[in-house]
């Protein structure tokens, strides 16, 4: 843009490229937002699942450390099905 002589014609290609460089700031813009939108939900997802399948598995064992000596050694002495 700055090699031009005629001074029209270098402010006309300095304003075009200013613009572009605007367009490309603004779609840099949105895509950053864009971004940390996904990158937020995902991590939503992400730990809403990690805590049910967490949950999950702590219903599926044996209560043992809820139970009272005796009822532990009920549990024990009864033969697996």
């Amino acid at each position: 843009a700055f090699q031009e002589t005629d001074p029209e014609k270098r402010s006309k290609n300095t304003t075009l490229l200013s613009l572009m460089f605007l367009v490309l700031a603004v779609i840099s813009l949105v895509t950053h937002i864009i971004q940390g939108f996904m990158f937020g939900k995902s991590g939503e997802v992400l730990t809403k699942r990690l805590r049910s399948l967490s949950f999950k598995a702590l219903l599926q064992q044996v209560p043992a450390s809820f139970l009272g000596q005796s009822d532990r050694q009920q549990i024990c002495s009864t033969p697996a099905m």
